[in-house]
């Protein structure tokens, strides 16, 4: 399908208008136009090749700056045009959003650096990274971030090339953070000791909020 499909659903006695598009293939400047509308609280791309050079990434970036109602963005396989990447647009919605609750990146190619901007998006409960090659280094910098957070308490980070060394990082932020409940770092290359302990600081965290 070409055209995006606009989806009004009723969740909780609340409107969630969702501006979807998946299986195609669409431009920055396009999707500039389309996240415009300021009743959208969903924005889901699936499958989709996206055109355009750093200059229309930034027009789209500028598009989602402080968008009124945004809460969800689900970006799932994304291709750009060749040596781009999604930073910018991330960048712009993390510092700048006052409402999103959950961003979800699979595959999408974009830099652990402008995802740990996290730390300044007072909102953002769920942070979902799978499958983004991210290393032991991106790790560090997202458990920085994540340390920072305040509002943060789910974070996925499956099927990356994260080692114990990863995997430590993000054991010791929570030793600062007190209100993560969840970290999901399965298909990654750690040790069943690291996880463990990673797991029973959850465990143990739980059982005392219960």
């Amino acid at each position: 399908a070409n055209n995006p499909t606009l989806q009004l659903f009723q969740t909780n006695q609340t409107k969630m208008t969702v501006m979807e598009k998946s299986n195609t293939s669409t431009s920055f400047v396009e999707l500039a136009g389309l996240v415009e509308a300021d009743d959208m609280t969903v924005l889901k791309l699936t499958d989709v090749t996206v055109t355009g050079d750093a200059d229309d990434a930034f027009r789209l970036s500028r598009a989602l700056r402080g968008h009124p109602n945004l809460e969800e963005v689900v970006f799932t396989n994304i291709t750009l045009d060749s040596g781009m990447f999604m930073d910018s647009i991330i960048e712009m919605m993390l510092v700048s959003s006052q409402t999103l609750k959950v961003i979800h990146l699979d595959k999408v190619p974009v830099h652990a650096k402008s995802v740990a901007t996290l730390a300044y998006c007072a909102t953002l409960t769920k942070l979902s990274l799978p499958n983004n090659g991210f290393n032991d280094v991106d790790a560090q910098e997202i458990a920085a971030a994540v340390e920072a957070s305040k509002s943060v308490t789910e974070v996925d980070l499956s099927g990356n090339s994260i080692s114990d060394v990863g995997c430590k990082s993000l054991s010791l932020c929570l030793e600062k953070n007190k209100i993560i409940e969840k970290i999901s770092l399965a298909g990654n290359s750690i040790s069943t000791g690291e996880c463990t302990k990673l797991e029973s600081t959850l465990k143990s965290r739980a059982a005392i909020a219960a």
